[in-house]
């Protein structure tokens, strides 16, 4: 019971964001795919289509992952926090498909203790 307890405070039904990742899509070519948020509560993803390049911020909860699943030929995507750049992919013919999990302990907007500062 107690584990189940844990579960349901770690991924409660509505979270609060905690934060937000900025998505960066550089080069020239057209793409199209799907980016956003995604936990074990649901989904939080948005279709998207466009041409590079392009900065689109997510909202993330707590036990959230930032998704970034395009189709795209040519340039980078990078998933942005704060002032750190948490995952980045060089875009081939399949594709550039991103993911980064957001820690456990991050709280109500502040990031964890050891997460670089931004300068001002």
């Amino acid at each position: 019971m107690g584990v189940v307890a844990y579960d349901i405070y770690l991924h409660p039904a509505d979270p609060q964001a905690v934060g937000t990742a900025t998505i960066k899509l550089s080069g020239t070519s057209r793409f199209e795919g799907d980016i956003g948020a995604v936990s074990t509560t649901g989904s939080n993803t948005f279709a998207i289509e466009g041409r590079a390049p392009v900065t689109v911020k997510v909202p993330f909860a707590r036990a959230d992952h930032v998704v970034a699943d395009l189709g795209r030929e040519s340039g980078v995507v990078k998933i942005r926090v704060e002032c750190k750049r948490v995952a980045k992919q060089e875009a081939s013919e399949a594709g550039a498909a991103l993911m980064w999990k957001v820690p456990r302990d991050w709280q109500e907007g502040e990031p964890p203790k050891d997460w670089p500062k931004c300068p001002l």
